[in-house]
């Protein structure tokens, strides 16, 4: 199968973010290069070899749409974090999949 990079991160926490975020929209991510961070600065700043987070092919535009949406709504601020009505994990709001158990945020939840 081949992958497809969707988002080059500023360091490894940037990338895992993004790619738990796509993950939790049923994504398929891996992120690449993120062990290469505690190497030279210099090295970090070569293209080709910041955290880059890679998505299946097929799933790349989705991704990239995806992507897009999370920076426009984190723009205006960040979105309100929410309880997992299950198992009562709490869970940022630019997810909406609880980081615990696995449950999805419903429009009925947390109101």
């Amino acid at each position: 199968m081949a992958f497809e990079p969707v988002y080059e991160g500023e360091n490894p926490v940037d990338a895992h973010l993004v790619a738990n975020f796509l993950q939790a929209n049923g994504l398929h991510p891996r992120v690449e290069h993120d062990q290469l961070w505690s190497v030279a600065v210099e090295v970090l700043t070569t293209p080709g070899v910041l955290p880059t987070v890679k998505v299946p092919q097929v799933e790349a535009e989705t991704a990239r749409q995806l992507i897009e949406q999370w920076r426009n709504d984190n723009s205006a601020g960040e979105a309100p974090g929410w309880q997992c009505p299950k198992c009562g994990a709490d869970n940022e709001g630019c997810f909406s999949l609880c980081w615990q158990c696995g449950h999805r945020l419903t429009t009925g939840d947390n109101e």
